[in-house]
C-alpha cells in the first residue's frame, strides 16, 4: 500500500521585531572584541586557502572577492564614482556596502589607485584589520599573472577544464605582447609602494603577510593561520576543525599548455633581467 502523502510543510514564522533587536544584540556582542579584515593584494598571490579560513572563523559576513571589479557586487558604485573616489559624496557611498563591516579581499592592480586610499579610510575607521598579502617570489607571480591572462584560467576549476581543451587543440590562448609584463611589474610595484605610504600616513597597524612564509609547511600554515586569527580577536585551538579548510597543495600545472602560449620563453627572459639587481655607477 502506498504511504499516504506527506502534508505541506509549514512556512517557518516570521520573526518578530523583538526576536529580530535580539538576534541583532547577540551577533555584535559576539563581535565585541573582534575585527572584520581586509586583505591588500595582487593578483596571482595565492593564499586561497587561507582566505576560505578566514571566513570561516569571522563572526562578519564575507564579500565576494575583489567586489569592486567590473561585473562585481561593487563593480557599478566603482563606475559611478570613476575619478572622484576622493571625494566626500564617495565616501558616504561606501558606507552603505561596508554598514555590517563585511570581510574584503581587495586587489590593488584592478582598481584606481585612489579607490583602494579610500576604501583604506573607510575600513580604517570601522575597526578593520587590514593586512598586505605578498609573494616573496615576485617574478614567479607575474609569470603566472601572464599565464593566466593568455589562458584565461584563474581558478583550478577552470585549470581543469581549460587546460585540457588548449593542448587538444579546442580552445585558443590569447595573445598578449611579452613586453607587456615589464610594464605591468613596474604598475605592481608603485601600487604596493603607495599602499604602503598610505597605511604609514593614516597610522593604520597593518599585518604584513608574506605567501612564501606563510604557506612553507602543513604544520607553518597552520600556526600562522591561528596568529592571524588571533589579530582578529579569535581564538583558534590547534585541533579546531575549522583549520581543515587549509591546505599547502598546489594547483593544476601549467606546464603543459606552456608549449601553446607564443611569447612565454621572452616574458620568462624579460622577468630573469627584472629580477637581476641594476648595477650602479659609481662617481
Amino acid at each position: 500500500m502506498t504511504p499516504p502523502p506527506e502534508p505541506p510543510s509549514k512556512p517557518p514564522a516570521k520573526k518578530t521585531d523583538a526576536q529580530r533587536k535580539a538576534i541583532a544584540l547577540r551577533n555584535e556582542a559576539a563581535r565585541v572584541g573582534r575585527h572584520p579584515h581586509l586583505v591588500l593584494t595582487l593578483r596571482r598571490t595565492g593564499g586561497t586557502s587561507l582566505m576560505t579560513f578566514l571566513a570561516r572563523i569571522s563572526p562578519f559576513p564575507t564579500v565576494e572577492h575583489e567586489p569592486f571589479n567590473k561585473n562585481r557586487m561593487w563593480g557599478p558604485l566603482a563606475e559611478t564614482f570613476k575619478g572622484q573616489y576622493d571625494s566626500a559624496a564617495f565616501m558616504e557611498a561606501l558606507d552603505k556596502p561596508l554598514t555590517r563591516r563585511p570581510n574584503i579581499k581587495h586587489c590593488l592592480d584592478v582598481v584606481p589607485l585612489g579607490l583602494s586610499k579610500a576604501l583604506i579610510s573607510a575600513c580604517h575607521a570601522r575597526g578593520y584589520q587590514i593586512f598586505v598579502l605578498t609573494r616573496r617570489n615576485e617574478m614567479g607571480r607575474l609569470r603566472s599573472l601572464y599565464i593566466a591572462q593568455t589562458t584565461g584560467v584563474w581558478g583550478q576549476e577552470q585549470a581543469e577544464i581549460l587546460y585540457p581543451a588548449i593542448v587538444a587543440g579546442t580552445a585558443q590562448v590569447r595573445a598578449i605582447e611579452p613586453q607587456t609584463i615589464a610594464a605591468q611589474a613596474k604598475l605592481d610595484a608603485g601600487l604596493m609602494a603607495d599602499t604602503r605610504a598610505t597605511l604609514a600616513a593614516r597610522g593604520v597597524d597593518f599585518g604584513d603577510l608574506v605567501f612564501e612564509d606563510i604557506y612553507s609547511s602543513a604544520a607553518g600554515l597552520r600556526d600562522h593561520a591561528c596568529a592571524i586569527a588571533a589579530k582578529l580577536g579569535v581564538t583558534v585551538a590547534p585541533d579546531d576543525a575549522r583549520l581543515a579548510a587549509l591546505h599547502t597543495g598546489k594547483g593544476l600545472s601549467a606546464s603543459a599548455v606552456l608549449p601553446f602560449i607564443d611569447g612565454i620563453a621572452e616574458v620568462e627572459a624579460i622577468l630573469a633581467g627584472l629580477s637581476q639587481p641594476q648595477n650602479t655607477k659609481r662617481t
